[in-house]
């Protein structure tokens, strides 16, 4: 049975899709689950600050990418404009 809510979500996205807008790729991937939060309760002090040094190394990476695709965005915008 998930298979096939699968397939008919899909299906309702494809035709969604093509009612009244281009199709991107990104319309035909399954949508992610959010996650749920940890429960901080149960952590120790210790266990707390290494999830938070995880937390802000996963910042600095994302923000990194975010700055990477600015600069390639920028570098395409300038070859247009003249």
């Amino acid at each position: 049975k998930p298979l096939a809510a699968g397939l008919v979500c899909l299906v309702d996205r494809m035709q969604e899709a093509l009612r009244g807008r281009a199709m991107d790729i990104e319309d035909l991937e399954p949508k992610k689950k959010a996650q749920k939060p940890k429960d901080l309760e149960i952590m120790g002090v210790e266990e707390l600050e290494a999830y938070l040094a995880e937390l802000e190394a996963e910042m600095a990476r994302v923000a990194a990418q975010i700055e990477k695709k600015k600069a390639y965005l920028q570098g395409a915008a300038s070859l247009f404009k003249s």
